[in-house]
């Protein structure tokens, strides 16, 4: 029979490793959601026929963004500034 006190300990490793699991899981559903975001971004982009420097620039401001909230207002700015 286990010492509680070792029992605990074993309880407080998993929950350790459990917290370290749910962690790397976040993080790869995070960088997940920015490629998706990323190729719809580049889609609308191609589709609203901006040139490439519009198309880097739009890239930049989005980069760390997992939704395109405030794209087509943002293409539209670019659209007015050529």
């Amino acid at each position: 029979m286990q010492s509680l006190e070792t029992q605990l300990n074993q309880a407080l490793e998993g929950i350790k490793q459990r917290d370290e699991l749910i962690a790397s899981l976040k993080s790869t559903i995070h960088r997940k959601q920015l490629i998706i975001a990323s190729i719809q971004r580049d889609w609308q982009m191609k589709e609203a026929k901006l040139s490439g420097d519009s198309i880097k620039r739009l890239h930049e401001a989005f980069a760390t963004s997992t939704n395109n909230a405030g794209l087509k207002e943002a293409i539209n700015v670019e659209r007015k500034r050529k």
